[in-house]
């Protein structure tokens, strides 16, 4: 499927590319042969969508996120297809038209930033606007419309991008009792989105960086650390006050301007994610119907539910009001 919408990075080079092969331990021809396997297996599954050649390059970007594994790849397609019909509070009505979709940029920055780090990751950062910005009236905020915004993200960037690994930036600079607020009274349905997440999309999450934390860190950890896998966990980073021990992970002039950085604003960066979705908006209506038929699978899926959510999991938990 051809790219639509501005180009938010610059793409990994031919010698790059095969630096990301090599990593997983194979090339761009075994890639392209791999993907066509994944292609004829979710065609033989009678509960998985069929897909066309124009999901070839999706594939085969899943497939090396999928650290070049066959069998994590079809776990993980299978997750993916499944919470599409499972979850449809996460992963439907994701209109760019709509009123909550333009709403979440009122309140929040989302920006990938242009360049790869010099092993090849891809940067993103999330930040809460300064409340001057929208009047300081958060009763419209809602952490359901950001994350399904998040996923809609998440489905572009795999569909375009190939890199190493990415590194997460959360900003807490602007976080206020309001957000924590409305976070606690959430929690069902973000312990689902990070579940859902994790196990459909193949994100190789090298490293979670958080700045400007607030003095209630604390907190918030205790409130998503229980989401993440521990060696997830393991990689989060909280930075004390002031950048530069961030600056040792990310290097300062690749970073916006208001970072300290050489790149546009995070809102500018931010308002070009929103052309790429809006861009896009004709491909996420027609995938509402790409998904698994589930009277259709062959066998339970209990194992699946445990891949998704632990031992403990079971789908009736994706019910999302």
């Amino acid at each position: 499927m051809a790219k639509m919408g501005p180009e938010i990075w610059t793409a990994a080079t031919p010698d790059e590319e095969q630096r990301v092969y090599a990593g997983v331990e194979t090339d761009a021809a075994s890639v392209k042969r791999d993907a066509l396997q994944l292609r004829q297996w979710l065609r033989d599954e009678p509960h998985l969508p069929d897909l066309t050649d124009e999901d070839d390059a999706w594939l085969e970007r899943y497939l090396v996120c999928s650290k070049n594994s066959l069998e994590r790849a079809k776990r993980g397609l299978d997750c993916y297809f499944t919470v599409r019909s499972e979850a449809p509070g996460i992963f439907a009505d994701r209109d760019s038209e709509s009123a909550a979709f333009k709403r979440t940029f009122d309140f929040t920055y989302v920006a990938t930033l242009p360049k790869l780090t010099k092993d090849l990751h891809r940067v993103h950062i999330h930040a809460y606007a300064p409340p001057e910005s929208y009047g300081g009236d958060m009763a419209d905020f809602s952490f359901e419309d950001l994350y399904r915004r998040l996923s809609m993200t998440m489905d572009i960037k795999f569909r375009e991008d190939l890199c190493a690994g990415e590194v997460c930036v959360l900003d807490l600079q602007h976080n206020t009792g309001t957000h924590m607020a409305k976070l606690t009274a959430t929690l069902p349905f973000v312990r689902n989105f990070f579940a859902c997440s994790l196990a459909a999309y193949p994100a190789r999450i090298h490293q979670i960086h958080v700045i400007n934390a607030p003095s209630y860190m604390s907190t918030i950890e205790s409130l998503i650390k229980p989401f993440l896998k521990k060696k997830i966990q393991d990689r989060v980073i909280i930075h004390p006050p002031g950048l530069d021990s961030f600056y040792e992970h990310v290097p300062k002039a690749m970073l916006p301007r208001d970072y300290g950085g050489d790149e546009a604003s995070l809102k500018e960066l931010s308002d070009k994610w929103r052309q790429k979705i809006e861009a896009y908006r004709g491909w996420f209506l027609a995938q509402e119907g790409v998904k698994s038929d589930e009277s259709k699978r062959v066998g339970d899926k209990s194992a699946l539910a445990e891949e998704i959510f632990g031992c403990q999991g079971s789908f009736r938990q994706l019910t999302v009001d």
